[in-house]
């Protein structure tokens, strides 16, 4: 079978480190799209602080991602097929967003 690794191959996947990239959590997302590229900003809640402020949020961009139409295209159906294995192990997925949708 093609998809088989060898023992070599276990070997050196084994001297293989961890990929070295920023990680950022995000909570919310923000799109944009021309004809020609999408903007995916990636935002996380940040607590306000005073007095007036007690239980409020803003958003804080914590990375943008331009990427084709294409490559949105592709990570839609990737991302969805993820949720749907998820969904099927833990029980649905309910959102505000998913709920204002009836999804």
């Amino acid at each position: 079978m093609a998809d088989e690794i060898t023992k070599e191959q276990l070997e050196e996947l084994a001297k293989a480190g961890p990929v070295s990239a920023p990680s950022f959590y995000a909570s919310a997302f923000r799109i944009m799209g021309t004809g020609n590229d999408f903007v995916i900003i990636m935002d996380r809640a940040v607590p306000l602080q005073g007095q007036e402020a007690t239980n409020y949020a803003m958003l804080q961009p914590v990375a943008i991602v331009s990427v084709s139409p294409g490559a949105l295209k592709d990570l839609s159906i990737v991302l969805a097929e993820q949720v749907e294995k998820h969904e099927k192990e833990f029980g649905k997925i309910v959102t505000h967003f998913t709920k204002s949708r009836g999804l």
